[in-house]
């Protein structure tokens, strides 16, 4: 049966009655027999070919034992029997690993928590552009929301100025609630006078408290052998990192990240009404050139691209092979055929020192990603590209940034006099300082991710040894207490009960999910609290139609080439130079693609956005909160992007 040599029987059988439903008898024309020494084929009788193997009865007792079966180990079994003499023998059973995966229809309503509420996907919503997995939801958001309390606490008010959860889910993406009750505006307006000293503070806060706090929180638990911590403990752990992450990440808002940001929007204005004149730079490029972490990670990646070149026979190696292949394949002690040994261990050395530095930059906030530490897929597209002697040498693009952020600076600052000297010389100050500190303090967000992720996957692995799961990275559709519940039988050494169904239906409506874009505001308006909220709000897919896709101009410039849209990390091997990248976002670990870019388009972000300040740095146009470009644009068309229209345009395909 299982080597197709037969056709078998069919029968379809009531699970709780025993009642033969539907039967197909095949026509059984070869059987297997035993002889002295073995078995071998023989013709079945013409008596028997169409002879039913089981009758009613016979199939009713078989579906008892296999419902009894299926009970035992609480999920669908794929079962061996065999029938002599009249009775039944079970000869193996094991989970179905091919059943059908439930489908689920895609969301058609937004409900709101509240119901007069309003709810925005920006600020930290930016880095979870997907529907969120069951355990970050329920453990990870927890600690955003707690950190966002403390952060008003800090900055002296109540923690009861903000909601227990100012960040929710609506169809498992995550929502910034932005309707507050009137006493929770007069708590949140004592912090107004603490703001001046929250702007001079922020780099000391990030630099000195934040960051070492974090830095420090996962050394103690990297130390921790995992084999060695209990289920609990590793739970433990995990939050002790989300809280610190937490802690760092509004330190960021707080501090650095919003500074930075109302520091270029006010440079931008001051310098726009006081100084500039025809013919002068865009105020963005008194603000590149700075040697940001993105910028290091990616000018290290080029150096070692440099090293690769130099070993012929590693550099081949590593150019001819499918990066697929080289993922699964670089940590191996082995060399490859023709590759001196030296060389690929010096390789490896290399590689890993530059993931252990690098490789906690995150493509998504949700843990339930990988991390390059867990994927280097595009780090060893751009390390091809630079072998194949394409895309900038980042030393000398960032080198010649920097001349012309310098030569502006000088230019303009010498031809003003008096309190317009003074006004702007102030706020070009304080922005040219803050400019390379948000893309820094962006860039380690993930230092806890992939320690946790090892952890999280531990946990994962238990489970599955434990028949509760199926897979490792199941862990990840667990919510946080049934994570809990599980952990603490393991610890007793008790059964748990499998979760099959439980994650196959979640992963469902998962998918079912991410079909369906989710709108930017709930409920959609032009306005918040009288404000317009186009600067930093994207674009509804319901406003755009056509071949024209409107969104914000990031990055001047105009240009026309194909689109390659990009979900995830899962597919940036398909990025090829000269492509232009359309993403839900772009986060620090997506830099490496932007060498190969000629231009970007995101559904998600603004002109202070990571994709923003990244594509001005490498001279590229950008239009970013176009809403729905991922779902719009195809693979493979010819599109023109306007980075100073803020419009993208489908040309052809």
């Amino acid at each position: 049966v299982v080597g197709g040599l037969v056709t078998p029987d069919t029968l379809t059988v009531d699970k709780a009655t025993g009642r033969v439903l539907e039967r197909e008898t095949a026509d059984k024309q070869v059987m297997t027999v035993r002889v002295d020494g073995g078995t071998e084929t023989q013709s079945v009788p013409e008596a028997l070919r169409r002879a039913p193997v089981l009758d009613d009865e016979q199939a009713a007792e078989l579906t008892r034992l296999g419902v009894e079966i299926e009970q035992l180990y609480q999920c669908p079994q794929d079962i061996e029997w065999a029938l002599a003499d009249g009775a039944f023998a079970i000869v193996q059973s094991r989970p179905v690993t091919a059943l059908p995966e439930p489908e689920v229809s895609p969301p058609t309503e937004w409900p709101m928590p509240d119901p007069k509420g309003q709810y925005l996907r920006t600020s930290i919503i930016d880095f979870m552009p997907d529907p969120l997995s069951p355990l970050f939801a329920t453990m990870g958001l927890p600690a955003l929301n707690a950190g966002l309390r403390g952060l008003i606490e800090r900055m002296g008010s109540k923690p009861e100025a903000l909601p227990e959860e100012t960040i929710v889910t609506i169809n498992d993406y995550a929502y910034m609630g932005a309707r507050f009750t009137a006493r929770q505006w007069l708590l949140l307006l004592r912090i107004v006078p603490g703001f001046p000293r929250l702007l001079r503070t922020g780099e000391q806060r990030w630099r000195e408290d934040a960051h070492p706090y974090y830095a420090e929180t996962v050394a103690r638990w990297q130390e921790r052998p995992l084999d060695a911590l209990a289920a609990t403990e590793i739970l433990t752990g995990a939050r002790e990192i989300l809280d610190a992450m937490a802690y760092y990440i509004t330190t960021l808002q707080s501090g650095t990240m919003g500074a930075a940001a109302g520091s270029e929007m006010l440079f931008t204005r001051v310098y726009d009404k006081l100084a500039r004149r025809e013919g002068d730079p865009d105020a963005p490029t008194f603000l590149m050139g700075y040697n940001s972490v993105p910028i290091q990670a990616e000018k290290s990646l080029y150096d070692l691209a440099g090293w690769c070149g130099k070993h012929n026979a590693l550099a081949a190696y590593l150019t001819d092979t499918p990066t697929a292949q080289l993922v699964e394949r670089w940590e191996s002690e082995e060399a490859p055929l023709g590759v001196d040994a030296d060389d690929w261990h010096e390789w490896r050395d290399r590689f890993r020192e530059y993931l252990g530095k690098y490789g906690h930059s995150i493509y998504d906030l949700d843990f339930a990603k990988p991390v390059p530490a867990d994927d280097p897929t595009p780090l060893l597209e751009a390390l091809k590209m630079y072998l194949a002697g394409q895309g900038t040498n980042p030393h000398t693009r960032q080198q010649a940034s920097a001349e012309r952020r310098e030569q502006a600076t000088e230019a303009t600052l010498n031809r003003l006099k008096g309190l317009k000297l003074r006004i702007l010389r102030k706020v070009l100050g304080w922005a040219q300082t803050l400019a390379p500190l948000r893309e820094d303090g962006i860039a380690d967000i993930g230092l806890g991710w992939p320690l946790l992720r090892q952890m999280l996957r531990e946990l994962g692995r238990r489970l599955v040894h434990a028949g509760a799961v199926q897979e490792v990275d199941d862990v990840f559709w667990l919510q946080e207490a049934e994570a809990v519940q599980a952990a603490a039988a393991l610890d007793r050494d008790e059964s748990l009960p499998n979760k099959f169904d439980t994650v196959q239906q979640r992963k469902a409506v998962w998918r079912a999910e991410k079909q369906v874009p989710a709108p930017p505001q709930l409920p959609p308006s032009k306005k918040l609290m009288g404000v317009s909220t186009d600067m930093w709000v994207a674009a509804h897919g319901s406003e755009q139609t056509g071949d024209a896709i409107k969104g914000l101009g990031a990055s001047p410039g105009r240009v026309t080439a194909t689109a390659r849209v990009l979900h995830g990390p899962e597919d940036f091997d398909q990025m090829k130079p000269g492509d232009i990248l359309i993403a839900t976002i772009t986060t620090p670990a997506w830099t490496p693609l932007f060498a190969m870019a000629s231009g970007v388009v995101t559904d998600i972000g603004g002109p202070l956005s990571h994709g923003s300040i990244v594509a001005r740095e490498y001279g590229i146009p950008a239009v970013l909160g176009a809403g729905v470009a991922t779902r719009h644009i195809r693979s493979g068309q010819r599109i023109t992007v306007d980075g100073s229209a803020g419009e993208v345009t489908i040309a052809e395909g």
